[in-house]
């Protein structure tokens, strides 16, 4: 009975480094390989879009890993719009960089640690922008007639009938001039919602029994 449990605790010794060794593999070529990585985005040339993209990394420090996100982004000509940190747990960032900078821009994110999640979607907003500019003008023009009418009335029903008129024109130009600049500005630099988690760090007996789910699923993988 002793030379068993000798035996068993000898084939731990032996089994963890090789479980450890097989985990760390593991999460370096996932991490490299990136669930739900693009290639490409396909964009027709003259069309305007809207870039948006999801994703998540697990990093070893969170800290660390956020003052690597700023000098990324901004080397690519980027900002941080906003960022929310639960201790060194995991934190929430929203980037916006350059159209042409998304994809690269992901790929260095990804690299910082192992990419658990990647999601990128565009919406063509060609004619939303030009109908918004199109109506934005013909209003403005409206405008201009109210404000010559009014120079001509005489009569004080008529003054406040086109200043009533014109007031509600000139909120609709205001409108229209705000959904047009916001819709710019979305379409002047895609938005990344990035998640970091710190890597959980397993124990002895936490890797024998991921290790050894890694080994079935590899065994049934084989076969």
């Amino acid at each position: 009975m002793t030379r068993n449990r000798s035996i068993t605790f000898i084939s731990l010794l032996v089994l963890i480094p090789l479980l450890v060794s097989a985990c760390s593999k593991k999460e370096v070529s996932v991490g490299r390989a990136g669930p739900g990585r693009m290639a490409e985005l396909h964009i027709e040339q003259g069309r305007s879009y809207v870039l948006s993209a999801s994703q998540t990394v697990e990093v070893k420090e969170v800290e660390r890993a956020i003052k690597d996100v700023e000098s990324i982004v901004k080397k690519t000509g980027g900002h941080v719009q906003s960022q929310s940190v639960r201790e060194d747990e995991q934190a929430h960032l929203t980037l916006r960089v350059p159209p042409g900078q998304l994809l690269p821009t992901l790929d260095a994110l990804a690299a910082l640690g192992k990419e658990e999640h990647r999601s990128v979607s565009s919406e063509d907003v060609t004619e939303k922008y030009i109908d918004t500019e199109a109506r934005l003008k013909n209003a403005i023009a409206l405008r201009d007639r109210l404000k010559a009418l009014l120079n001509q009335a005489k009569d004080v029903k008529d003054v406040l009938e086109i200043e009533k008129e014109l007031a509600r024109v000139q909120g609709d130009i205001d409108s229209m001039d705000g959904r047009l600049k916001k819709l710019k500005e979305q379409v002047d630099y895609a938005t990344v919602d990035l998640t970091l988690n710190r890597r959980k760090i397993l124990g002895p007996l936490g890797y024998i029994v991921y290790g050894a789910a890694w080994l079935i699923q590899k065994l049934f993988v084989i076969q």
